[in-house]
C-alpha cells in the first residue's frame, strides 16, 4: 500500500472518455446514476490531482457536460454522508484491528479493508470537486447539489475525525495517497493528512500498551478505546455472499476466523450450511431471496455456481437450471466500472443488468432456447481496459 499510487489516477482520462461515450448513447437502457457517480468520481480525483497527473482538462469538462440533469439528480437522491461518516469509522475500527490482530497473518488483510473504507471519504471529496467544476460553468443544479452536500459533509467530519488516531496505523498508504494531491486539496483532505507523519506511526501499539511511549492527557483517554477487544464486522451482505458461494478471499477468511473465535457466528455458518442442505433437496433448482429491504431478487441455481472467471478485482459465475443467469461479482468494488453480457445470436444489444446483493445479475433466458449458443461477457475496470470472457451455452 506504500507505493505511489499515480497509476491508478492516470488511467482516469481514458475511464472518462468511455465514460463520457456511454452517457452520450442515446440508445443506451437503464439508470444513469451509477455511471453519474463514477464519472464525477473520476473527474475529482484528475482535478484534484493536477500537478501530479497528466491530463487535458476538456476531457474532464465533456464528461461533466454529458451528464443529465434528471441522472445527477437521481445520483444526489442515492448519497449517503452518513454512510460516508460509518466507513471512516469502520475504517479506525479495523486499522486498530490489524495493528493488534489476535492472528498475525490478518493484519494485511485487515489493512486492505481499511484503506478501503478510507478512500470511500476521498472519492466523496472527489465527486464534490467535479460538481463545483460543473457549477463554475453554469449548471445551477450542480451549484444546489454542491452547496448541500458541502455543508453535510463538513458536519459529519467533526464527528468522523474524532477517530484519527486509529487511522495512523494506514500512515504509509495515507501517505502515498496525500503525496499527490494539489496543495490546496491537501490541506484539506484530513483523513489522509491529520496525524499521518512518521512520529504517529506506532501511536495506536502505544496506546494498546505494546510499545513504550509518551502519551498526553488526550491520548490517555483514547487508549482505553484502543485496548478495546474488536473484530472485523460482518454484515448480511457478506454473509448472503459468503452462503452463495461468491464471497471474496478476504470476505471468506475473516468470516471463517470470526466463527473460530466467536460460538454465535460459528451458529450462523453452521445454519447456513444446514439451509443449504435443505433447500438443496426440496428444490435444487429456481430459489427466491429476499433482501434486508424486503425487495424480491431471483437467483437462477442449481447447487454451486459455475465459475467462468476470476480475478483478484472480480469474478464471473454461471447458474444453470431452467433458466441460466451470468453473475459478475465485484472483489474490489473501488476498483471495478461497469459489466456488459452479450448472446452470440444478437450480438451487439447488451443484455439488461440487475444490481443484487450477490453482483450484477444478467438473465440470459431459459436453458432449452440458448442450446448451442454462447454468451460474451465484458467487463471494464476503472485502471482501464476491458476483459472479456466467452461462455459456451
Amino acid at each position: 500500500m506504500s507505493a505511489s499510487p499515480i497509476g491508478r489516477y492516470q488511467s482516469r482520462v481514458e475511464e472518462l472518455e468511455s465514460l463520457r461515450g456511454e452517457l452520450e448513447n442515446k440508445s443506451r437502457e437503464g439508470e444513469l446514476a451509477p455511471m453519474v457517480s463514477l464519472v464525477l468520481e473520476a473527474a475529482g480525483d484528475l482535478l484534484r490531482r493536477s500537478k501530479a497527473v497528466k491530463f487535458d482538462a476538456a476531457v474532464v469538462d465533456a464528461a461533466l457536460k454529458a451528464i443529465p440533469e434528471s441522472a445527477l439528480t437521481s445520483w444526489a437522491a442515492a448519497v449517503s454522508v452518513e454512510k460516508v461518516r460509518s466507513r471512516i469509522a469502520r475504517a479506525a475500527d479495523e486499522a486498530v484491528e490489524a495493528a493488534i490482530p489476535e492472528v498475525s497473518d490478518d493484519s494485511d488483510v485487515i489493512i486492505g479493508f481499511a484503506m478501503q473504507d478510507l478512500m470511500h471519504r476521498d472519492r466523496f471529496e472527489s465527486s464534490l470537486e467535479a460538481l463545483k467544476r460543473l457549477a463554475n460553468r453554469g449548471r445551477s443544479d450542480a451549484q444546489k447539489l454542491h452547496t448541500q452536500l458541502t455543508k453535510e459533509i463538513k458536519a459529519a467530519d467533526v464527528k468522523a475525525r474524532k477517530t484519527v488516531a486509529g487511522l495512523t496505523v494506514l500512515n504509509a498508504a495515507r501517505r502515498a495517497e496525500a503525496a499527490i494531491l494539489d496543495d490546496e486539496c491537501r490541506s484539506t483532505a484530513w483523513w489522509l493528512t491529520e496525524r499521518s507523519g512518521l512520529e504517529d506511526d506506532a501511536l495506536v501499539k502505544i496506546l494498546a500498551g505494546e510499545t513504550r511511549g509518551a502519551l498526553s492527557d488526550v491520548e490517555r483517554e483514547v487508549s482505553e478505546f484502543v485496548k478495546e477487544p474488536r473484530t472485523r464486522p460482518i454484515g448480511f451482505d457478506e454473509l448472503f455472499r459468503y452462503d452463495l458461494g461468491l464471497a471474496s478471499p478476504a470476505e471468506k477468511a475473516a468470516i471463517e476466523a470470526q466463527a473460530g473465535r466467536d460460538p454465535d457466528m460459528k451458529l450462523v455458518l453452521a445454519a447456513l450450511k444446514a439451509g443449504d442442505e435443505a433447500i438443496e433437496e426440496e428444490v435444487g433448482g429456481e430459489v427466491v431471496t429476499v433482501t434486508p429491504g424486503n425487495r424480491v431478487e431471483r437467483l437462477v441455481t442449481s447447487g454451486k455456481p459455475e465459475i467462468i472467471s476470476e480475478n483478484e478485482d472480480f469474478k464471473v459465475l454461471i447458474f444453470r437450471a431452467k433458466r441460466v443467469s451470468v453473475v459478475v461479482q465485484p472483489l474490489h468494488p473501488d476498483r471495478f466500472a461497469a459489466a456488459a453480457v452479450f448472446v452470440s445470436n444478437r450480438p451487439n444489444h447488451e443484455l439488461p443488468g440487475t444490481s443484487t446483493s450477490h453482483g450484477l445479475e444478467f438473465d440470459l433466458g431459459l436453458a432449452e432456447s440458448l442450446s448451442g449458443r454462447s454468451a460474451r461477457v465484458v467487463v471494464r475496470l476503472k485502471a482501464g481496459g476491458s476483459i472479456t470472457s466467452e461462455i459456451a451455452l
